[in-house]
């Protein structure tokens, strides 16, 4: 796989101008000697698979058997890309089996996003939106907590949580000593999932993307943007898929999340640290929005 200026890979500080290996199998791999020579004392693993993510490209062993199932060229790609990510993760967590670590290392999984419908390959189906966008499909990913003996196992945490929690949480069972002179976003989510905590880790979410600006309160969640003049207002926990928008029958909560949404935003620095490069066209039930990339 060979790659230049923004792509290009570094390892340990060097340019690495084509990775012989599969990328997943790669990354998989430089994971297992991490934590082969690590095993002994307390190690953070931060392991940042592209998969999936364009350029779409599978191992041939893999398309093969999934265009048997699904006669979709797209879609037998993406699901062996899936196939190999899943192979890769199994890996690891026999690592720490095999290390005898499983029950001292909190095991964290998620996605960035939702998936990327614009590519026609994969989508959110049933939630709206997908990767880019701050609908459901785009910020509602997967995220997976396990740590043996330590959390409950099969169980599902229904109050809504976000990626910058993983800090706080990291943080803290690692009794991590964190400057006191600045607000860290997130919270530690242990005594929460343990049941020790029996409340909502977060009053309130927010996320801001240029023009587009998002809360989360509760089982209501406003969506709109400042700059096309679009509002929408969903009850989350009737209306996941976000169908049938509140915004004119409920005037009121859409102002309270609105100003909700203004004390927060008036934290923030005044230059965005990833500014808007476009706008990425979606249509969306037979409506057009326009979201920042």
């Amino acid at each position: 796989m060979a790659r230049k200026d923004v792509a290009m890979i570094y390892e340990n500080g060097k340019k690495i101008k084509s990775e012989k290996q599969y990328f997943t199998d790669a990354i998989r791999d430089r994971s297992l000697q991490f934590i082969e020579k690590n095993k002994d004392k307390p190690f953070f693993l931060y392991i940042p698979f592209t998969a999936p993510h364009e350029p779409y490209q599978a191992k041939e062993e893999f398309y093969n058997e999934e265009y048997k199932t699904i006669q979709d060229k797209g879609k037998a790609v993406y699901r062996g890309i899936i196939r190999s990510l899943d192979d890769a993760i199994g890996a690891i967590n026999q690592k720490l089996k095999d290390a005898n670590i499983d029950d001292n290392t909190l095991v964290v999984f998620l996605s960035d996003n939702g998936p990327a419908s614009y590519t026609k390959i994969t989508n959110a189906t049933p939630l709206k939106g997908g990767k880019i966008t701050q609908f459901e499909g785009g910020i509602n990913v997967p995220f997976i907590l396990k740590w043996k003996n330590h959390l409950p196992e099969n169980t599902t945490y229904n109050y809504p949580v976000i990626a910058l929690d993983i800090f706080a949480t990291a943080a803290n069972i690692s009794n991590a000593k964190l400057p006191t002179d600045r607000v860290y976003d997130g919270i530690n989510l242990i005594p929460f999932l343990t049941n020790e905590n029996t409340n909502a880790p977060h009053d309130k979410l927010f996320w801001r993307a240029d023009h587009i600006h998002a809360i989360r309160k509760g089982d209501y969640k406003l969506i709109y943007s400042s700059r096309d003049k679009w509002i929408e207002l969903y009850n989350l926990k009737k209306d996941k898929n976000e169908k049938n928008n509140l915004f004119i029958q409920m005037p009121e909560k859409v102002k309270e999340l609105q100003d909700d949404l203004k004390i927060w935003e008036n934290e923030l620095p005044a230059k965005p640290m990833w500014p808007r490069i476009m706008d990425h066209r979606f249509m969306i039930d037979g409506k057009e929005y326009l979201f920042p990339a």
